[in-house]
């Protein structure tokens, strides 16, 4: 099943501005769930409960699945063990507003031996670095064909992100992050596609391809990223919105302990233009600072954190002063050949349709 989704952008100052000329809605970013496939919560499914959700999901996952229909996940966190996969399971979620956290209890939280077909689409899984055995992967897949994995975030493995034994299909566009042993590994493929994975930060390697016997097994291995963001020894500004429907305020928060020089992790009000766009004239919103980043939730952080009323360009300015005081003339635009026509930011963001 074909769906649109908008990606989870990086969150930092600049990252949040550069994606401006994207004003969407966050209605219009948030598909309806009836579009994507069976609501899970018609089979008791909870959307953000703090009770475990094992047995409503795995019982919606089975009846999905009997009737080879998609069963779509809608917006919120679902803690579950593990869950097994059937022959045509399809699971779709919201990417940046489905998560599925696993809790233990299980060497997996999503595993699927025979499960032909089997596909998961846009649902970031969080295993909360809980170790798994050996040879075990967050999503554990095996003798099983034409299986697809798209679009999907992995986090906090205890193990390896994707395990895949005697395994055909495409494992493409996903983002897997702080890995305990390798991101995607694959033994005896049947014939698989990995491609466009971005893999950031593992402690083994980022993808491995295996076979027990010399021989062809039709892998093919396209334009994956592997990034090291402990090499990156610059200060950052992070900034992140409360309201952010694009980049989230939590992942922003989880992304900052990765950086290898000194980070400030700054939490914005309002949304993903709003809370940006906000010059200290405009007298909105707010923004909050926490030094403490590393190992801490979002709430958590908020609990600690010390609000300041107003814009939050101020305390970027101070941020830049403290690391270069140094102030330059603005530069002059345009030239003889290309001269300016007007004062930003130009009378054509007037223009009214």
């Amino acid at each position: 099943m074909d769906v649109n989704r908008r990606r989870i952008l990086a969150g930092s100052a600049a990252g949040a501005a550069g994606a401006l000329a994207l004003p969407v809605d966050a209605a219009q970013a948030t598909p309806l769930i009836s579009t994507l496939g069976r609501d899970a919560t018609q089979y008791g499914v909870k959307p953000n409960s703090p009770d475990d959700q094992t047995r409503a999901l795995q019982r919606a996952i089975d009846e999905a699945a009997r009737v080879q229909a998609p069963l779509a996940l809608p917006p919120g966190t679902y803690r579950s063990s593990m869950l097994r996969l059937a022959r045509g399971t399809q699971l779709v979620g919201v990417r940046g507003a489905t998560k599925l956290v696993f809790t233990g209890g299980g060497p997996s939280l999503l595993s699927g031996e025979g499960a032909d077909g089997a596909g998961i689409d846009g649902i970031p899984l969080d295993g909360g670095s809980i170790a798994l055995p050996q040879r075990r992967g967050l999503l554990h897949l095996a003798a099983a064909r034409d299986i697809r994995v798209i679009d999907c975030e992995i986090a906090r493995s205890g193990g390896s992100g994707i395990w895949l034994e005697q395994v055909s299909g495409d494992v493409s566009g996903n983002l897997l992050t702080d890995i305990a042993v390798t991101a995607i590994v694959s033994f005896d493929a049947l014939g698989l596609i990995v491609s466009r994975n971005t893999i950031k930060g593992t402690r083994d390697n980022g993808i491995e391809i295996l076979r027990t016997a010399i021989g062809d097994d039709g892998t093919m291995v396209l334009d994956n990223t592997l990034l090291d963001l402990s090499k990156v020894k610059v200060p950052v500004y992070n900034l992140a919105t409360r309201e952010d429907h694009i980049a989230p305020a939590d992942s922003v928060l989880y992304g900052s302990q990765f950086f290898g020089g000194p980070v400030k992790y700054v939490l914005s009000g309002s949304g993903h233009i709003a809370g940006v766009v906000n010059p200290p004239s405009s007298g909105k919103y707010q923004y909050w600072t926490n030094d403490q980043i590393h190992d801490i939730s979002l709430k958590d952080w908020m609990k600690g954190a010390q609000e300041h009323k107003g814009s939050w360009w101020p305390d970027w300015r101070a941020w830049l002063a403290e690391l270069d005081p140094e102030e330059v003339p603005a530069r002059s635009v345009g030239n003889d050949a290309y001269p300016p026509i007007e004062d930003a930011p130009g009378s054509y963001v007037r223009v009214r349709a």
